[in-house]
């Protein structure tokens, strides 16, 4: 505890001509100061909300400086958790607002709140545009109606045009309006902070709000110096400990039992890892809902019939989403026989491994539009086509129904496919096959 002061002291001293010198000048200053509130564009404008103070809005003093204060936690980590042109508004409980915009094409925002703008409540992000993008978002408060206005510009075809939406309480908001350019707020302005334009929204606010912010920024900085602490400087930090000895006796008869059904289980998403589930899928692209965006479009092979083929003459797949299973599920597979032995394939992942003397259980939803009684081969068969296991279902309803059948398998196989081998003519629609 001692070397723990010690240690925060003369952080504490280091800072002092940064962080600690700007509260000595913050006590000679009146009661109420500038905030400014802004965000790079540094680093892809990942840097988060920064804050910088003064007294006649001429001379700035950047926390930090750029102190990050707020983070964006949207989108997936890297170069898509931005924050672009925050806006930082005081409503009338006291409560401080910030919005920001998140990128160039997401119809989107993002809204976070603080009481002391140190600790944030979780971010939400409302989806306000269809049908174009979210940009400079703005706050303001109509003391009528109650309602906060967000406002933002957003791009239609090659025209800027503004939005606005309403909310009382920043959940639920109403449906997205038209509004003339010229009712915007537009209350951000440029500022410059050690040489560099930025541009943001001042605020007037209390010195003991800044001064808050300084000492948040002054404990960041030393957590940062803990935190990046190594063993490189253990001869300086430890340098006045002296030599322990101390002699331990074990009492083995003291001993804790442990249980050996206590089991840990680490699961980690790596390559193929989690791509049949937690509930060994063998059956890939089982319910036809692979999508390109899926890979961003990187492989044109990643669509609905990913993994699954015809084999055979005389019949087709087609995916159809008319008559789903469930509006979540939307994309199902008809399969088309006008001649016997044709078979829908899949290949599972990279193969189906199978073991010799295993029980597999299979089962599909399936309909038949012919409404007459069908029956459905069910097959594993090795690289070279051999047989591995089989099994048969019947198929009678129009609607979706159930069906489920288990294969034995005969041989281990580590590349087996799966077959389904209709027999006889007609359509049959199929979903969530699963092995």
């Amino acid at each position: 505890m001692k070397i723990n002061l010690i240690i925060l002291s003369l952080a504490l001293l280091l800072l002092g001509n940064t962080a600690l010198g700007t509260i000595s000048v913050m006590r000679d200053q009146p009661d109420s100061v500038y905030l400014f509130t802004y965000a790079t564009q540094k680093n892809s404008g990942t840097n988060g909300l920064h804050f910088a103070w003064s007294t006649d809005q001429q001379h700035w003093m950047a926390i930090g400086p750029e102190h990050r204060f707020l983070f964006c936690d949207y989108g997936r980590w890297g170069v898509e958790k931005r924050m672009i042109s925050p806006f930082l508004f005081k409503d009338l409980e006291g409560t401080w607002h910030c919005i920001w915009g998140l990128n160039e094409k997401d119809g989107a925002f993002a809204h976070a709140e603080s009481k002391d703008l140190i600790y944030w409540k979780p971010q939400t992000y409302p989806i306000v545009a269809e049908n174009s993008n979210c940009l400079e978002p703005e706050i303001s408060h109509s003391t009528s109606s109650g309602e906060y206005r967000i406002s933002w510009l957003g791009m239609v075809g090659d025209k800027v045009q503004a939005f606005s939406s309403n909310t009382r309480d920043f959940k639920t908001y109403s449906p997205t309006r038209d509004m003339p350019l010229s009712s915007r707020l537009n209350e951000r302005v440029k500022v410059i902070l050690n040489g560099n334009p930025e541009t943001g929204t001042v605020r007037k606010v209390s010195r003991e709000l800044v001064d808050g912010l300084i000492k948040a920024q002054q404990l960041g900085a030393y957590k940062s110096q803990r935190w990046s602490e190594s063993s490189k400087t253990d001869s300086i930090r430890f340098s006045s400990l002296k030599p322990l000895n101390a002699s331990i006796v074990v009492d083995q008869s003291k001993s804790k039992k442990i249980s050996d059904l206590l089991i840990g289980v680490f699961f980690e998403d790596i390559n193929y890892a989690a791509d049949g589930g937690l509930y060994a899928e063998l059956i890939q692209n089982r319910d036809f809902e692979y999508d390109l965006g899926d890979k961003e479009g990187k492989d044109k092979s990643w669509n609905s019939q990913k993994a699954w083929s015809i084999k055979g003459d005389k019949a087709t797949l087609t995916i159809d989403t008319v008559s789903p299973i469930h509006i979540n599920n939307p994309h199902y597979a008809i399969v088309e026989i006008s001649s016997l032995g044709a078979a829908l394939v899949n290949e599972g992942f990279d193969g189906i491994a199978v073991k010799a003397g295993e029980k597999y259980n299979f089962s599909a939803f399936v309909r038949n539009p012919d409404k007459s009684d069908k029956k459905l081969l069910v097959c594993l068969r090795g690289k070279n086509g051999e047989i591995l296991g089989q099994s048969s279902i019947h198929v009678s309803s129009a609607q979706w129904e159930k069906v489920e059948t288990e294969l034995v398998v005969t041989q281990t196989a580590p590349d087996a496919y799966l077959e389904i081998i209709p027999q006889s003519i007609g359509r049959m629609e199929l979903d969530m096959i699963s092995l």
